[in-house]
């Protein structure tokens, strides 16, 4: 016959005299975890395979944003997944390894979302590419950009080339000047530009090239990153 004084999972419940439920808040928080670690820990292998899921997910869905940081994300999946074999493998100690292995998933999507919030992003798949082949001084060229973030700070930087590298040496004198619409250029050098979006989620970069007369150059993005404000 069930007991009456016990609730589900087996918890026990306190009654006065009369019948009446005298259990606390902290009694029903104790009563609930372990509950919670009754259930959990009697499935470990379900744990093991949610903890591959998460592991595999985070792999194969690796934020833009992920600035090499991916550790903060990955290093607590996987040690969940160890975690996770552990809970399989031993006898003793297997609840501690479960309850590690909860903590270091719920971790791992901690730092999945910063990352996907707060890291630096490249973007420059999204640049629509200008042909920079061949350009004199004087030169305009103009890209535009997909800004997802109109309020994170957009970094391009270009890359020079002799586009007649045996007959001159005009590199090291050559210097962009860049313009933007939709946004506003905060700081520039010679081939690195940094501009604030505005409210458009679409911008556009005019550069024109400075260089010696009748210098002819290649120019092409090498980077373009996103940076959160």
């Amino acid at each position: 016959m069930a007991d009456p004084a016990r609730g589900p999972g087996g918890t026990r419940i306190d009654l006065d005299v009369d019948g009446n439920d005298n259990t606390t808040v902290g009694t029903v928080g104790r009563n609930f975890w372990q509950v919670v670690i009754h259930l959990v820990g009697e499935g470990p292998g379900f744990l093991l395979c949610g903890a591959m899921a998460n592991l595999g997910w985070m792999l194969l869905r690796r934020p833009e944003a992920d600035g090499g940081r991916w550790a903060y994300y990955l290093a607590p999946a996987g040690l969940a997944l160890g975690a996770g074999l552990l809970a399989v493998l031993l006898r003793r100690g297997r609840r501690w390894c479960v309850v590690l292995s909860v903590l270091l998933i719920a971790g791992s999507w901690a730092g999945y979302a910063w990352v996907r919030d707060h890291a630096d992003r490249s973007v420059a798949v999204r640049i629509r590419q200008f042909d920079g082949a061949n350009v004199t001084d004087g030169t305009q060229r103009k890209l535009t950009v997909d800004i997802a973030d109109p309020q994170a700070v957009l970094t391009v930087t270009f890359h020079i080339a002799e586009h007649n590298p045996s007959t001159q040496l005009c590199v090291p004198d050559t210097k962009l000047n860049a313009s933007a619409t939709g946004g506003q250029v905060v700081q520039q050098d010679d081939t690195t530009v940094t501009i604030r979006p505005g409210a458009k989620s679409t911008l556009e970069l005019t550069v024109t090239v400075k260089t010696d007369s009748g210098c002819y150059l290649d120019l092409d993005v090498s980077d373009a990153t996103l940076r959160p404000n």
